[in-house]
This record gives structure tokens, sequence and C-alpha cells, in this order.
């Protein structure tokens, strides 16, 4: 904190200059030096978290229905593990029209179908 007070001879108020002068070139200085650290910490923090998490944002589901779907509207279940491109396991059932309905993973009939999914798959041998 700076604060003034009247000088009572010469010298003191040249030592009260120099101090100003010397205080305003370490801020100069610091400034820029300061502005590159957190310049070059912004840069090395975004470039390594799409690395460092393995997410990339490309899912395919952005909306999850988790009211119940008769089965008689449903041709198939599509289960996608998560993996690079998306950090959560998807759920997509193609109704008998063609369209594609992303499910909730959450909701209780749907760990119910896919449990059911994955028992017949082990039991066909196609799951190791």
């Amino acid at each position: 904190m700076l604060s003034y007070a009247q000088p009572h001879s010469n010298e003191r108020n040249s030592s009260l200059e120099k101090q100003l002068q010397s205080s305003s070139t370490d801020h100069t200085m610091r400034s820029p030096l300061l502005f590159l650290l957190i310049a070059v910490s912004f840069l090395s923090t975004d470039g390594m978290q799409t690395i460092g998490t393995g997410y990339s944002g490309y899912c395919k589901c952005l909306n999850h229905e988790h009211r119940l779907i008769p089965a008689n509207s449903l041709r198939s279940i599509e289960i996608l593990p998560r993996g690079p491109s998306c950090k959560t396991t998807e759920v997509i059932a193609t109704m008998i029209s063609g369209q594609r309905i992303c499910l909730d993973r959450h909701a209780q009939w749907v760990k119910k179908v896919v449990r059911f999914i994955k028992e017949k798959q082990r039991q066909k041998g196609n799951l190791v």
C-alpha cells in the first residue's frame, strides 16, 4: 500500500522517486511474464483435456427415451459400448417404422432388455 507524506528534504523526495520508478519497472516487467505464464497454462490444459479423458464428444444420442416402448413396435435394439468416441454406453432401438430412438440406459425396463440380450448372446456363444 502506498501512502503519501510531505517530504522534509530533497533526499527523501529523490529516494521516494527512485522507489516508485523501480516498482513501476518491476510491474511492467512482470505483466508480460505473467500473461505468458497464464497463456501457456491455458494452452497446455486445453490440449490435454481431450487426450486425457479419451472423450471427443461424438455420441450418437443427445436425448434419451425413458418411457416403456411396446415390444411389438421394436425391430431391433443395438448396444454401443463406451469407447474413445463416447464415454457412455448407448442403447438404440430401431422401431418397425425405421425410426431410431435412443433409450435411457438407467431406466429399469432398458436394463432388463440389455440383460436379456446379453444373456441370449452368451448362450449362443457370441459374447466371451
